[in-house]
């Protein structure tokens, strides 16, 4: 039988290297594959970088687009999803301005880098934006009531869902709340002071 043919050639491997060799190149199956995963694992190594930088592009603007839809989905009344704190500055260690009860309604100014700027009730400071929701979500409790210096009973302060005074508020607290003390004296002591007197 004749002998194979014999080929002294160039290698390209799939680091990018190159090393020349006397061995003889046979045109086998298993060297068909190794070219053609060579030729496959080239575009790749090839465009490697540019690829990647494309992709963190993508992937940056995928939570800009998040974030941005996020702030956008308040309307100009929002609700706070449980009792938190008013900030003097949107930062978790600014002074507190007031504490606001669950369900408080808040008029959103704007909102950016996770703080939304609010004004409650003659108040203006900065609220978490994770604090707040479109809709109340039922998270505040009414109290029990109390018994007032007279011995008569009272009811604990509460919100209404369209922010109106309920028959019986003397007043709002700064809180959001209405309160319907029987004096003024204490009224709202416990949600942040008055905001307006009602009768």
């Amino acid at each position: 039988m004749p002998s194979p043919s014999r080929a002294f050639a160039v290698l390209r491997l799939g680091f990018g290297a190159r090393i020349n060799t006397s061995q003889p190149v046979v045109n086998s199956p298993a060297h068909q594959n190794s070219a053609s995963l060579n030729a496959a694992i080239r575009p790749f190594r090839d465009e490697g970088p540019s690829v990647r930088k494309l992709s963190s592009a993508v992937l940056a603007l995928c939570f800009t687009t998040s974030a941005l839809a996020a702030q956008a989905s308040l309307p100009d009344t929002a609700y706070t999803t449980a009792a938190v704190s008013l900030r003097a500055k949107p930062d978790p260690n600014a002074r507190s301005l007031g504490r606001l009860a669950a369900e408080t309604p808040v008029q959103v100014v704007a909102c950016q880098n996770g703080w939304c700027q609010t004004a409650v009730n003659g108040l203006n400071g900065y609220l978490p934006r994770l604090s707040l929701s479109a809709q109340p979500n039922g998270s505040f409790k009414e109290g029990s009531g109390y018994t007032n210096s007279k011995g008569n009973r009272v009811r604990s302060p509460t919100h209404t869902p369209d922010n109106q005074p309920p028959a019986g508020a003397s007043a709002q607290c700064r809180d959001g709340t209405y309160s319907f003390s029987q004096s003024r004296r204490g009224t709202c002591s416990h949600h942040g002071g008055v905001a307006k007197w009602l009768n």
